[in-house]
């Protein structure tokens, strides 16, 4: 056998070899929802009338985000578009597979900016600005009606996360995605059975007269409907307990400051999206207070406690995940 044969050998072996160890470490699995062709539409809002008139639009293959001009009748309006999926059917785990992340797709099919059709709205605000199209987390449960075109603005009852992130920056056609992970966990700790969001442009118009709107095909369309996919992870190697024993909790560290007096911080950080608890209890086992409860996703955390209505003694605070407890022990003097 020459050199070169032997090279060849020795790549398929080491490229082999790669495949099962990613075999061995890094399976998935995936599921995917589709949106919901009933309850994904669009509400206009004509904001020149006295008073202003709302229009919602249920069942078409497409929906708008933006503001646009009708020439007859004299009529300027706001667009915003809303998607909703259905998560009643939803498992954190599948077989030994674990919810790892939740993607959101929608198809853009159209744009105009001032009346040109196939580029990116354009708002004139004085000076003009750029804005992206961005999304928000909401509840607008089994029906879409005029009430909900608010639904995602701050301090409206039915907004869960306003503007989470942009899910469109240009005209291109072609899918958008984002991650949603955390929302989606969200609503299943709430006991939502949907998980609902609203597109919109965080410039409402710039009344202009002109056309500045994007389209985004919905859950009607017979091909492009919007869609999550949720992805599974399983953990798993030539020693399996190593692996699925990864600690969730990277750390609980003791509060700053201790003793203290009516404030302290408490800090902790996770490497998963788990379900924890983080409690204060007295000295005799009495649960005081639930600092933090539900679903959160990896990183880190610092979390106030105000003891203004607390006596002074001492109190543990633990954080829980499952079966693992942390403990600390904090010190109150007034």
């Amino acid at each position: 056998m020459n050199n070169k044969s032997r090279f060849k050998r020795l790549l398929r072996s080491i490229f082999g070899a790669v495949l099962i160890i990613n075999c061995l470490f890094s399976q998935t699995i995936q599921d995917t929802i589709f949106s919901s062709s009933d309850l994904d539409g669009e509400i206009r809002y004509v904001y020149n009338t006295n008073p202003g008139d709302y229009y919602v639009y249920l069942n078409n293959n497409y929906c708008f985000v933006g503001d646009g001009y009708y020439w007859w009748p004299d009529e300027s309006y706001i667009a915003r578009s809303y998607v909703s999926f259905d998560i009643s059917s939803v498992s954190l785990t599948i077989n030994q597979y674990q919810l790892d992340n939740i993607q959101l797709y929608i198809y853009q099919s159209y744009s105009t900016g001032n009346n040109v059709e196939w580029i990116f709205p354009i708002f004139y605000n004085k000076p003009i600005q750029w804005t992206p199209c961005i999304m928000d987390h909401i509840i607008y449960g089994d029906t879409l009606d005029t009430t909900d075109f608010t639904a995602g603005d701050p301090y409206d009852v039915n907004t869960l996360s306003s503007n989470i992130g942009s899910i469109s920056t240009n005209e291109n056609i072609g899918w958008r995605s984002m991650g949603i992970t955390e929302y989606v966990l969200n609503d299943l700790d709430s006991g939502r059975d949907k998980s609902q969001f609203r597109i919109r442009f965080s410039i409402s118009h710039d009344d202009d007269l002109y056309q500045d709107f994007i389209e985004f095909y919905t859950g009607s369309h017979s091909i492009y409907k919007p869609y999550i996919v949720l992805n599974y992870v399983q953990s798993t190697s030539i020693n399996e307990t190593s692996l699925s024993n990864i600690p969730i909790i990277i750390s609980l560290n003791q509060n700053f400051p201790n003793p203290f007096n009516t404030k302290t911080n408490i800090s902790f950080q996770l490497n998963k999206y788990p379900k924890i608890d983080l409690s204060v209890f007295d000295i005799k086992g009495n649960h005081i207070e639930q600092l933090v409860g539900g679903f959160n996703s990896p990183g880190k955390y610092t979390v106030s406690w105000d003891t203004q209505k607390i006596q002074s003694g001492v109190y543990f605070y633990s954080l829980k995940v499952g079966n693992h407890v942390e403990w600390k022990k904090c010190i109150i003097l007034k």
